[in-house]
């Protein structure tokens, strides 16, 4: 296993922890809300010997402190910190992993900064509004509060506190070069694993293993599988 390196940027009302192992191409991985770069470290072992692993707690979490008190965060500023990341660590247009509601920062990201994203994998993000059903599952998200129902994010511990993410409805320019899904999911959040996102970008998914855990209930098989998609671009 290649040696982990940990350090810190500071970035407009926060400052983010994060960690690097591995050698080029660079391979950014965002969790999925409330996790922290921890939850990846079952796949950054097995890919650290193909990819510069590039990890972090998104701010407010764990050890990235805000600047101040609690706060309401929308989409953008997450997704402004992974372009902060991005520009100081790495010099080409790196991969991308957005796991659960990480799949919406990883969407906005490419919408604002395609120049930094090479390849996006968005896994199993809570997009509803891309569903076949999005009224049946925007009218269960009502019930979560405002937030939750306008902007199509299903209910539940993925829009859990302090990820209140405000999602634009979004199509063309954040298009996922493969939408991820996986297999096994169950509850309200299936609705996810049928991929709206990659059909609405004109692309078949590919379904990872072991569904919405598979990081880390398979993480030898779920990074073969991230690897074989990236390796097609």
């Amino acid at each position: 296993m290649s040696k982990i390196r940990t350090d810190t940027l500071k970035v407009p009302g926060a400052t983010l922890y994060y960690e690097v192992c591995g050698t080029d191409p660079v391979l950014l991985l965002i969790p999925g809300g409330p996790a922290d770069a921890g939850g990846f470290a079952p796949i950054r072992n097995v890919l650290s010997d193909r990819y510069t692993v590039l990890t972090y707690d998104p701010r407010g979490l764990s050890r990235s402190p805000l600047d101040g008190g609690p706060e309401d965060t929308p989409v953008q500023t997450f997704a402004d910190d992974a372009h902060q990341l991005l520009a100081a660590l790495a010099t080409e247009a790196a991969f991308v992993l957005g796991d659960s509601s990480g799949g919406l920062v990883g969407l906005e990201l490419v919408s604002q900064h395609p120049e930094q994203v090479g390849v996006l994998v968005a896994h199993e993000p809570p997009l509803s509004r891309l569903l076949d059903d999005a009224e049946e599952h925007a009218r269960f998200g009502r019930d979560d509060g405002p937030d939750v129902g306008k902007y199509g994010l299903l209910p539940g511990a993925h829009v859990a506190a302090p990820w209140r993410l405000r999602a634009r409805y979004l199509r063309t320019a954040c298009v996922p070069d493969r939408g991820g899904c996986g297999r096994g999911f169950g509850g309200a959040a299936r609705a996810a694993c049928r991929c709206g996102v990659g059909r609405a970008a004109g692309k078949e998914p590919t379904v990872f293993p072991a569904g919405h855990t598979g990081i880390s209930s398979q993480p030898e098989a779920y990074a073969g599988r991230l690897h074989e998609v990236l390796s097609n671009y």
